[in-house]
């Protein structure tokens, strides 16, 4: 009886782990769908991280970043109870130099 005791908590623990990383999968995505919006950029360019805080992101695509605070209420449905902030403006990344050809212009 024990042994089935601890099965069902350790199946249960391993649901809430899974859960909370299909919730941070989903949260992501909300997060990379609305910096395409906000940054003009294609959704496959944009990367998303976790910040420091539990409900902040950072996205960066298209030589721009922004930063998103998440709030969701208390339930597994991210897509229709999760609310996206963008919380800074819109960063202009400086683009990388242009590569030398090796031509000098004349003096």
């Amino acid at each position: 009886m024990r042994t089935i005791k601890l099965l069902v908590i350790a199946f249960a623990l391993g649901a809430c782990v899974v859960n909370s990383e299909q919730l941070l999968k989903d949260v992501m995505n909300g997060v990379q769908r609305r910096a395409a919006l906000d940054l003009n950029c294609p959704q496959s360019e944009i990367m998303v991280q976790k910040l420091a805080g539990s409900s902040t992101y950072g996205a960066r695509g298209c030589n721009q970043s922004a930063s998103y605070v998440v709030l969701c209420r208390g339930t597994t449905d991210v897509e229709n109870q999760c609310t996206y902030f963008m919380d800074s403006a819109s960063v202009q990344q400086p683009a990388a130099p242009p590569a030398s050809s090796g031509v000098r212009p004349p003096p």
